[in-house]
């Protein structure tokens, strides 16, 4: 009877301390979509805040760690960026953190054709990662000959994750650089001189 009782107080408790853990991490994850939003609408010292305190709530969050990696690169604090980006390549493997992170350090230092082939490795370590896939578009969307390979990016991370914060501003600009692109292709086409011997072009 004493061992059913120990044992049903162990998991009584057991079940306590799961239902706190999920509670924490529901409010963690909470946060971190909070965060991107703010991060979308431009207000990084909002979502810095918001990604911090998802990471005191549960220091092992990857995607708060990554997403705090980014705004310490945008602030140019690199060697802490790339210690959040480590961490949470340690804590969530094969998610491709290291090589997108790797691929915002290259991005800010202007170097972007190295930038893209890292976040097209993260993208292929995990194909749900959006935030890859949109920055592979973003460096093609500033280029003029790969802006019609970036519509077609930009319409892969919409069937990836069709909900992503970023992505009504990011396709907003994009349409607005092609409807540049098309205006501009459209005055470089050569104009044809027709010759009356033959009547062709």
């Amino acid at each position: 009877m004493r061992t059913k009782v120990t044992a049903l107080i162990l998991l009584t408790i057991i079940l306590v301390c799961s239902s706190h853990v999920r509670g924490q991490d529901d409010e963690a994850t909470s946060l971190v979509n909070h965060a991107a939003v703010q991060l979308a609408n431009g207000d990084s010292d909002s979502a810095e805040v918001l990604y911090r305190t998802a990471l005191r709530i549960n220091p092992r969050f990857a995607v708060a760690a990554v997403g705090l990696g980014r705004i310490l690169v945008s602030k140019d604090s690199i060697d802490a960026a790339k210690r959040l980006f480590e961490q949470a390549e340690s804590w969530d493997r094969n998610k491709g953190y290291k090589q997108f992170g790797e691929g915002l350090i290259l991005k800010k230092r202007g170097q972007r054709d190295r930038a893209k082939t890292r976040f097209q490795e993260a993208f292929r370590k995990n194909n749900r990662f959006a935030d890859a896939l949109l920055e592979v578009a973003r460096i093609q969307a500033s280029g003029f000959v790969d802006r019609f390979a970036a519509k077609r990016t930009y319409r892969r991370v919409l069937e990836v994750a069709p909900n992503h914060p970023p992505l009504p501003t990011n396709w907003g600009a994009f349409r607005r650089i092609r409807g540049n692109w098309t205006r501009r292709s459209s005055a470089m086409k050569p104009s044809y001189v027709r010759i009356p011997s033959t009547g062709k072009p």
